[in-house]
């Protein structure tokens, strides 16, 4: 049903050896394919899907042994599929009865079909299906080809497959959930469909229909050549031969914005992450406790004319080197974002989607490995502990206070306020999370028509370059990716294989001898590329040609030509 709209080869400087196409795609396209040609676009969209639902029609015998062969490479697979059928249809009574055993051959109803007559006169159904992923963004496939969207598809037969934000989601399965209820489930009974056959013209008539189609193929004139389709953008022109002039396309006169091939890969690489922040406010309060000033008879703020002083005071039953073990724990968000996530700008980070599942599991170890060290310090028992250190507490409070010319001892209530405080610190920390919370929120990259006072390609440049860094950090570390990610529970290798989004050069075969070396030479180009005096725009594409594995030569190249641009 879909098309990659990418196209392979270190000469394409909008895909780099990208080998398989991704959401948004669109078919069919004129761009060059770069997948197997026998096996099913639709394949490549549904392959990382653990859940498909949604509707198709016009399914025949083809179709039902592509889902049987689909289903059989992952059995786990939930499939809920209404049938669209109508009186002459291609869907027969031996393609229904084989959709009834795979679902009877599915445990716990994981594959369920139903089946929905359309009323005459309506025209052919549309397939819609929705891919949900174990993790990531589910995605739509829409169009009229037939078979699921495997058949070939004639020129008219526009589909997509897009990803989908969560409104139109909860639209769409607002509407699934009413056509399911409305289609017959597929039993013996509905799988007995008539067999009927369009009714077929007279010869009079097919010939009037093939004259009236050449009569439309003649008037369709190309002045000035022919139509060249761009195997880089999928868009069509016309060649250089013959005179004439071009007319503008429907597109241009409708005003509507196009992207280059790299604002297109930049767009595609923000959607295959989230922004990533800590939300400080989830975080458990510092276990040293902050003493108000007014209860030892001080002010917070003194102040001489022009000169102001801030008194701040604070004591825990901990100490320094047991806070210093627990503060490492409730930093821990930020340790694991800082190697997992790449710097957008100040507290902000971007993280791929294929990662997140590494963030959730980096992120339990860490808060419950710091629960149970907090827990071992107070022996399970906060009242028991706290009251232990009591005697302390009440000393170390009245030396400051009468440092301070307080006389006699601290008030009881400046002692109970500090010692209530201290308690349910401990215990929020142990009964919650002593680790801040990630807030993962949806990016967009949008380059185009900017007014003059918007920088859109300042965040793509932090994207982009810390994304050729991260992994060549990683492999020139002193000992290698194990010992730079070695804050990270998570194995090297998958961490490294979560964050390449963009099929680096480098990471293929990042172990072999002379890859070190390697690292090291093109850090020192990123290095070149962050300082050269030309634009955020054109240190992305640089940096997207070292992760394409183009050569030092071609980049050095690249930034003299951009920097001759600016002089």
């Amino acid at each position: 049903m879909l098309d990659g709209d990418a196209e392979s080869g270190r000469d394409n400087p909008r895909y780099g050896d990208l080998m398989e196409p991704s959401p948004p795609s669109v078919w069919p396209s004129s761009a060059k394919q770069v997948h197997d040609g026998s096996v099913p676009l639709v394949q490549h969209a549904l392959k990382n899907s653990a859940a498909v639902l949604g509707m198709a029609g016009a399914v025949d015998s083809r179709g039902v042994t592509w889902i049987d062969s689909f289903l059989r490479d992952e059995p786990s697979r939930r499939v809920q599929v209404v049938l669209a059928v109508f009186g002459g249809c291609p869907t027969r009574s031996d393609d229904l009865s084989r959709l009834l055993e795979l679902q009877d051959r599915a445990e716990c109803g994981q594959v369920q079909f139903r089946v929905l007559p359309m009323a005459d006169g309506r025209g052919a159904p549309a397939n819609c299906l929705l891919a949900v992923p174990a993790d990531g963004t589910p995605a739509f496939l829409f169009g009229p080809t037939p078979n699921f969207g495997i058949d070939d598809a004639d020129r008219t037969q526009i589909n997509m497959w897009f990803e989908a934000d969560r409104s139109l989601v909860d639209q769409w399965g607002c509407w699934f959930d009413l056509i399911w209820q409305q289609a017959a489930p597929l039993t013996e009974a509905t799988a007995d469909i008539p067999a009927l056959v369009p009714a077929s013209g007279t010869p009079a008539a097919a010939a009037q229909w093939e004259t009236y189609c050449d009569l439309c193929a003649r008037s369709v004139k190309q002045p000035g050549g022919r139509l060249i389709p761009d195997p880089g953008t999928g868009e069509s022109s016309l060649d250089q031969e013959g005179g004439g002039s071009e007319d503008p396309s429907p597109t241009e006169l409708a005003g509507l914005p196009k992207l280059d091939p790299l604002e297109d890969r930049v767009v595609r690489l923000f959607r295959r992450g989230q922004r990533a922040t800590i939300a400080n406010s989830s975080a458990v309060r510092p276990l040293k406790v902050p003493v108000n000033p007014r209860l030892l008879g001080q002010k917070a703020t003194i102040r001489h004319g022009m000169v102001a002083r801030h008194q701040s005071f604070s004591i825990s039953v901990f100490n320094d080197e047991e806070l210093k073990k627990i503060n490492h724990y409730r930093q821990a968000t930020r340790t694991i974002l800082e190697k997992l996530g790449l710097p957008l700008g100040k507290g902000a980070y971007w993280l791929p989607n294929q990662a997140t599942e590494i963030l959730e599991r980096e992120w339990k170890a860490s808060n419950e490995e710091g629960q149970r060290k907090l827990g071992q310090l107070v022996n399970g028992e906060v009242d028991a502990y706290v009251k232990c250190k009591l005697d302390s507490i009440k000393r170390d409070l009245n030396r400051v206070y009468r440092h301070l010319d307080g006389k006699g001892a601290v008030p009881e209530g400046c002692l109970t306020k500090v010692v209530s405080d201290m308690k349910q610190r401990i215990t929020r920390a142990l009964e919650g999370r002593i680790c801040a919370l990630v807030t993962l929120s949806g990016i967009e990259f949008r380059p185009s028509g900017q007014p003059d006072w918007q920088a859109p390609w300042e965040e793509a440049e932090n994207l982009v370059l810390a994304l050729a860094r991260f992994p060549r950090e990683a492999i020139a570390a002193k000992c290698g990716p194990g010992w730079y990610l070695s804050q990270l529970q998570t194995d090297a290798e998958e961490v490294l294989k979560a964050m390449d989004v963009e099929n680096d050069e480098i990471l293929k075969g990042w172990d072999r001898p002379g890859t070190k070396w390697r690292a090291q030479s093109e850090l020192r180009v990123l290095d070149e590329i962050s300082e050269a005096e030309i634009s955020s725009r054109d240190r992305c594409e640089a940096s997207l040609m070292l992760i394409d594995g183009r050569t030092t030569e071609e980049i050095d190249r690249f930034i003299r030509e951009a920097v001759s641009k600016t002089e």
